[in-house]
């Protein structure tokens, strides 16, 4: 029986721009719809427009613990993937996006996203 749903294949694409944020740790920062609490920091990816959506990988850093550590949905502004981690993390991956050949992944339910130096590794 068909739920009216299509699934979306992953979506792989090189990073564009990304904007940063380096915070306490203290607060709750909320930004889109997009909560983390007691957020250590926030870096999020931008690619270039794919079948006509932006795709956006939006990475939050907290030592809370979050119900939900990612997800993916696609609007009709884009496809935005999330993800929640340890605030240890965050200077890695701030490391990884400032590379220059950088790339992401959004997918599945978010259980798929993911930030990689190089494309072949995202892939199938």
């Amino acid at each position: 029986m068909s739920t009216g749903t299509v699934a979306i294949p992953p979506i792989v694409c090189l990073v564009k721009a990304f904007r940063v944020i380096a915070l306490s740790g203290k607060l709750e920062y909320r930004e889109d719809g997009i909560t983390v609490p007691e957020a250590g920091g926030v870096i999020e990816l931008t690619g270039a427009r794919t079948n006509g959506m932006l795709p956006t990988l939006w990475i939050g850093f907290t030592d809370a613990l979050v119900k939900s550590p990612f997800s993916f949905k696609v609007t009709e502004l884009g496809a935005v993937g999330t993800l929640i981690l340890p605030r240890a993390s965050f200077a890695a991956y701030l490391a990884l996006a400032n590379t220059p050949h950088a790339y992401f992944r959004l997918g599945g339910n978010g259980a798929l996203n993911a930030l990689a130096s190089e494309r072949s590794v995202l892939e199938d």
